[in-house]
């Protein structure tokens, strides 16, 4: 059992492309000439690349706004901790 693809190497490369960008078919995106097919392909391929860096900042952002919030809840528990130790011990 052979398997033969007549496609070209380009072709190869962008079907992989296009599929680690999620779309396995890029059928929708064909047309009758050619430079819309490159036009189209190339716009909504610089429209996902940017979402998901914007994404990825997004998610970059919740994160360190949740190590801020943990890092004064823990200083603050820090805080209470040693005066109450410190209450304990000396008894002021």
């Amino acid at each position: 059992m052979t398997f033969f693809c007549d496609c070209s190497f380009w072709e190869i490369i962008q079907h992989l492309i296009w599929t680690l960008l999620g779309i396995a078919d890029v059928a929708p995106f064909t047309s009758y000439d050619s430079p819309s097919n490159y036009i189209a392909q190339t716009l909504y391929g610089v429209f996902i690349i940017s979402a998901l860096i914007l994404l990825v900042n997004m998610m970059i952002a919740v994160l360190s706004s949740t190590y801020e919030r943990v890092e004064v809840c823990y200083r603050l528990c820090i805080t209470v901790v040693l005066v109450k130790l410190f209450y304990v011990c000396f008894r002021v």
